[in-house]
């Protein structure tokens, strides 16, 4: 039960042998049956009782999941900061990697800054085009990444340049006009930093839907920002902080009735050879 590893248990009693290991996770009171046990460094009034049966049937929660779509048609309306404050709070609940808890989430609602971005991101992809005609740079690139990641980028990358284009000239393509976009990143080890995001993300996702906020993750944003840096002082981003998430959200103009068909997930059981 304790990640870890703080307590030895002998029957109906523990005791504590590592207080050093704790993360603060609070396991060890959420679980206690007759609410007995006490943390020092964490008050039992900032505990909330749970249900006494989980609230949502895996039915329900199918359902829920298969309504909540990307949102490309903004209504236009402003969204209120208290309200995506209040949003962001519920990813707290998320999963995390030793209960780190270090996002750091960016929200912009100005919209000359998110227009500059918009424009920084096609800026980006129409550099990136130019460069995959240089004979050179697909040959180192076929030495890094392999010719036929190279031949999807030639076919790919002019497509998005080229959907991208108008965003410089102040068509939003890339966000749609939505009134609020956040990133988050984090400190730490990169793989990990970022599986903390990627999880606080997904609570995002469905938490907004949840609250009829319409949503769309930014790859194109995402990777810009990641690979061109020199957005990151302006917005105020911790120059050793990991981006992971790039997220445009508003009221979706927009009402979807059917769920469209998607590829089953690829589910492999790993079976001894002995």
């Amino acid at each position: 039960m304790c990640p870890g590893d703080v307590f030895v248990f002998s029957g109906d009693v523990h005791r504590v042998v590592n207080p050093g290991r704790c993360i603060l996770c609070g396991h060890c009171v959420s679980v206690c049956p007759a609410d007995a046990l006490r943390h020092s460094s964490l008050e039992r009034g900032n505990f909330q009782d749970l249900p006494g049966s989980n609230p949502v049937s895996p039915g329900a929660l199918d359902d829920f999941l298969r309504t909540r779509r990307s949102a490309r048609v903004f209504s236009g309306k402003t969204l209120e900061r208290d309200r995506v404050e209040e949003l962001l709070n519920s990813t707290r609940h998320s999963p995390a990697s030793t209960n780190t808890r270090n996002i750091r989430w960016l929200l912009i609602d100005d919209r000359k800054m998110l227009d500059e971005l918009t424009a920084f991101t096609a800026r980006y992809y129409n550099r990136l085009a130019g460069r995959l005609k240089n004979p050179l740079v697909r040959l180192g690139l076929n030495m890094t990444v392999g010719k036929r990641v190279v031949s999807n980028y030639r076919i790919q990358v002019p497509a998005m340049a080229a959907h991208l284009a108008p965003c410089i000239e102040g068509d939003d393509r890339l966000f749609h006009n939505a009134p609020v976009v956040a990133m988050a990143s984090a400190p730490g080890i990169e793989h990990i930093a970022l599986a903390n995001i990627n999880l606080a993300a997904a609570h995002l996702l469905l938490c907004a839907h949840a609250r009829s906020i319409g949503t769309l993750v930014s790859g194109f944003c995402l990777t810009a920002m990641r690979r061109d840096r020199s957005m990151w002082k302006k917005l105020g981003i911790p120059p050793y902080n990991h981006l992971g998430a790039v997220i445009a959200m508003g009221e979706s103009a927009v009402e979807f009735f059917r769920t469209p068909p998607r590829r089953k997930p690829r589910v492999e059981w790993f079976e001894s050879e002995t």
